[in-house]
């Protein structure tokens, strides 16, 4: 179930097998694994309330609680889940449910960002992708994702070397990235950076491999790529080595 952060406690906005319009609030002293949740940023279990007492019942509603944050890291939301009956519930259930949290936060402050990023002109309207600006925010937030969570991180620079090989490669790269990738153009050479969050270099490589079908396909461009491993890096080290980036 899906509830909203409010001043009076918590807002029903969506529950998993139940269509009706019926959004019923509760308080605060009403749902104190979404409280603790919420007051904690970060995972919370029934079973950690349970062993300090904070409830009683020994068949309680929600399992999990895990907050939604926005862009300051305060939750918005709290995912709460009841049932988890194919899963094993352990630390890395925890991380799961944690990361894809995150994840829903990051989408939600997505539309305010792109906002905020052709505002301030990081936006490139011809090539349809952001300005490297955007790739170092990004990065700095999915490194520190990769070091909590001990998740892969890759980024491929992709090289192009015409204005026309550049706009049809920025085209296939909008069709072909996920939702939380990031594309932006490189400062430093006419060309992308695409920062790939959860991929190992083994998947990266197999991007870079389709990416080239893509364009055999369709033209005779040579574009090339270089992959670079991020994973657990210090956020800093990692924006540092992609301005270190020359070619």
């Amino acid at each position: 179930a899906a509830w909203s952060v409010n001043p009076e406690g918590f807002r029903l906005e969506a529950e998993l097998g139940h269509t009706e319009l019926l959004r019923p609030t509760i308080t605060a002293a009403e749902a104190p694994i979404l409280t603790e949740a919420v007051t904690a940023g970060k995972a919370v279990t029934v079973r950690g309330l349970l062993d300090r007492g904070e409830v009683a019942s020994e068949k309680p509603g929600t399992l999990i609680a895990v907050p939604v944050p926005d862009a300051e890291g305060d939750a918005t939301a709290v995912i709460a889940v009841d049932e988890i009956p194919f899963i094993h519930f352990n630390r890395r259930t925890l991380n799961v449910m944690s990361l894809l949290c995150e994840w829903a936060g990051l989408a939600l402050q997505e539309g305010d960002r792109i906002t905020s990023m052709k505002e301030r002109g990081l936006y490139d309207e011809d090539l349809g992708v952001f300005r490297e600006e955007y790739l170092v925010e990004r990065l700095r937030e999915e490194a520190a994702r990769s070091v909590k969570y001990k998740l892969p991180l890759s980024l491929v620079a992709v090289l192009t070397d015409s204005e026309t090989a550049q706009l049809r490669a920025a085209r296939i790269l909008r069709r072909e990235v996920r939702v939380f990738d990031a594309v932006a153009c490189a400062e430093s050479f006419r060309g992308f950076f695409v920062l790939l969050p959860m991929t190992s270099v083994g998947g990266a490589r197999a991007f870079i491999r389709r990416m080239r079908r893509r364009i055999e396909e369709r033209w005779e461009e040579e574009i090339r790529f270089r992959v670079a491993d991020l994973s657990e890096r210090d956020p800093e080290e990692a924006v540092h080595a992609v301005r270190g980036v020359r070619v």
